[in-house]
């Protein structure tokens, strides 16, 4: 079976609302400072107007991943969740519990400071300190099976650039 999720909200926060923490202007400035250092200042971008051209290069991106539907993933979500059921080879899986499965295996080196998989690759090289997922829609095209071969496909749709309360902000809609 094949599957086609999309993701939407905001990829990169400066802060969000209601944020106990949120990230201080100097630490934002620190960033912005190492980065420069790193590709040059021409290369940081942080006016949302002066963002808009490069962003939109990332808009139609898309990533592919392939996965087999393994019964151990699901079987110990219904262990976590404390249910009796198993999932045996041909057994659907339930709705959203694709997220099991076609998990980003990346090095370490390859990680940005806050363990994801460092910007640039699929997601755009948006330079600021935090990333956000604030939620999503999806479309199965029919029942994710046990033991079957899935396919994920993600695209960037569109990249909005916006000036929040706290600096600038990028919502990515994927």
């Amino acid at each position: 079976p094949r599957s086609s999720m999309r993701s939407h909200g905001p990829d990169d926060l400066g802060s969000r609302r209601g944020d106990p923490d949120p990230t201080p202007p100097a630490e934002i400035d620190g960033v912005l400072t190492s980065l420069r250092e790193i590709v040059g200042e021409t290369n940081v971008l942080t006016d949302p107007g002066a963002m808009a051209g490069f962003l939109t290069d990332w808009t139609g991106r898309s990533a592919t991943a392939t996965d087999l539907l393994r019964p151990f993933p699901a079987d110990a979500l219904a262990a976590t969740l404390d249910r009796d059921e198993t999932y045996p080879e041909g057994a659907a899986l339930p709705d959203l519990w694709h997220w099991l499965y076609f998990l980003p295996l990346h090095r370490l080196s390859e990680s940005g400071r806050d363990g994801h998989a460092a910007k640039g690759g699929f997601l755009p090289p948006v330079p600021l300190p935090r990333r956000m997922w604030a939620g999503s829609r999806f479309r199965f095209l029919r029942p994710l099976t046990i033991g079957a071969e899935a396919t994920k496909t993600s695209t960037i749709a569109r990249l909005e650039p916006k000036q929040g309360r706290s600096g600038p902000l990028c919502f990515v809609t994927v």
